[in-house]
Order: structure tokens, then sequence, then C-alpha cells
């Protein structure tokens, strides 16, 4: 299987329609965005529906000591001008700092 980067969800959709791809990855409310004869031409293959989604943020060990530094500029993205931008582009609130056992829990349900 080969993943390529095709600049957003919408593009996806596009190349399943035109056949240059065989699967994309959308969020629900681009398929819930898009017209009712587009959907049905396609078929979901599974979704997800848990009302929240995680983006892991990581770094490196040669970063660990500033971890701290780059969680607390995420975390208050939102009280800055430019940050509160990219969070809109995205249509994003905000982002929060995860405890470690919610991102256990999560691991252990991607496992079953």
């Amino acid at each position: 299987m080969q993943f390529e980067f095709c600049g957003n969800h919408t593009n996806a959709v596009k190349g399943v329609v035109a056949g240059t791809a065989q699967l994309a990855f959308v969020f629900n409310e681009t398929w819930n965005g898009l017209n009712a004869s587009t959907r049905a031409g396609l078929e979901v293959l599974a979704a997800t529906m848990a009302g929240s989604a995680f983006h892991c943020f990581m770094v490196g060990p040669e970063w660990a000591d500033k971890a701290g530094t780059v969680q607390a500029v995420l975390v208050g993205m939102q009280d800055d001008p430019a940050g509160k931008s990219i969070l809109d582009e995205l249509g994003f609130q905000g982002l929060e700092a995860v405890d470690a056992s919610i991102l256990e829990g999560i691991k252990g349900l991607i496992a079953e």
C-alpha cells in the first residue's frame, strides 16, 4: 500500500472519485459536507464517533528538556493572535494537555 498526501480532505475525496486513489481518510465533517450524489458513489469502511480526536505532538530525545516549554506554547495558542489564527484555520478551538493515562487507554483501544 502506498500513501500520498494530497493537500486536504476534499482533494482526497476527489482522488477516490476520479479513480486515482483507492481509499481516503477524511474527517466526518468533510464527509457530511459532501453532496448526496458524491456520497452515494463512495463507501464508508469505518468511522469514529468518539466526539473528540487526539493529535499527538512529540519531541525527540534531544528536545526532552524543552518538552514543558513546547507544551505550554501549544496549549497557549488560543491566547496568542498568531496561534489563534492557526487554530481557526484548522477549525480547532484550542489544544489541551492530555494526561498519560488517557493516552494509555487509547492505545489499549487501538490494540484490541
